[in-house]
């Protein structure tokens, strides 16, 4: 197998490498990400909301270490900071959202419920809060989060 090297862009050192996967092992990362949203998208709403809360309540605990670990890659602290507050109150925001929108809907259809599922949506980006805001926009329909929910196991 091949690894492929990660270089920190602060100091130029190469401090982790992983290994390149063969098409076999990533089929099943895939059909395991596809049966990982099947739970998610199983839970309601509500659950869903705790879990990401709880989430959440994780990073304002481990701030501080967090922060620290985007320093040792970027080499700006208050950068760094800013990343994990953001990534904290996008979250936040977007359980609030789908509570409200929840509650919106119930009162319009009355006691019909339908919220729809839609295919995997794998998520790469370099700003690593972003990957939840693409993520937890559906809250409410579960798209993206099985990409979601395996990052936050892998990463």
């Amino acid at each position: 197998m091949t690894q492929i090297p990660v270089r920190n862009p602060h100091t130029g050192d190469i401090d982790y490498a992983f290994e390149e996967l063969t098409k076999s092992e990533l089929a099943s990362k895939i059909s395991r990400l596809r049966e990982n949203q099947v739970d998610w998208t199983s839970l309601e709403v509500s659950d869903r909301g705790e879990i990401l809360t709880q989430f959440a309540d994780g990073l304002a605990r481990h701030k501080d270490q967090l922060a620290q670990a985007l320093c040792v890659d970027t080499g700006r602290w208050r950068l760094s900071l800013m990343e994990v507050d953001a990534l904290e109150a996008i979250t936040r925001s977007r359980v609030n959202q789908a509570i409200v929108t929840l509650q919106t809907k119930r009162m319009q259809i009355g006691k019909q419920r339908h919220f729809s599922s839609a295919g995997l949506c794998p998520i790469s980006c370099r700003w690593r809060y972003f990957a939840l805001e693409l993520s937890s926009n559906s809250l409410l329909s579960g798209r993206c989060t099985g990409a979601f929910s395996w990052l936050l196991c892998h990463h």
